[in-house]
């Protein structure tokens, strides 16, 4: 048994020039660094999430689940409690929708529904109520 530990070891030790390949990574870092780069090429990717609104649609269907929850709440709802009123009513996790339609943040989806949602305060203290018609 014992050979056989020190058999595993020698490849650990093998293992050690390793790193010296890890060195190698920085240029894939460099290269995912000119990847980035690249994106603000595109630049209406970067300016499409200040106005998600102008550049991605959110279906009425998700629309609809917003306004069931916030229905309940005339009130209204706090920016930290909606994802768990979402999850309590319609039974998947809220980033999954907002993910799926192409919103990194909650926020960003929740000004895109500027039609359906009224919001007062900013970042933590923010609340959401049913936009009036």
């Amino acid at each position: 048994d014992e050979d056989e530990d020190e058999e595993e070891e020698a490849p650990a030790t093998k293992k050690r020039p390793a790193p010296a390949a890890a060195k190698a990574a920085p240029p894939a870092k460099a290269q995912k660094g000119a990847a980035a780069a690249s994106t603000p090429k595109q630049g209406t990717p970067k300016s499409a999430p200040a106005t998600p609104e102008a550049g991605k649609k959110v279906p009425e269907e998700v629309k609809a689940k917003v306004r069931q929850i916030l229905s309940g709440q005339p009130q209204g709802i706090k920016g930290a409690d909606f994802p768990r009123e979402w999850q309590k009513k319609h039974g998947t996790p809220m980033k999954d929708a907002f993910v799926r339609l192409g919103y990194k943040k909650q926020g960003e989806f929740m000004k895109a529904l500027e039609d359906t949602v009224r919001s007062e305060g900013s970042g933590s203290e923010i609340t959401f109520f049913p936009k009036k018609k």
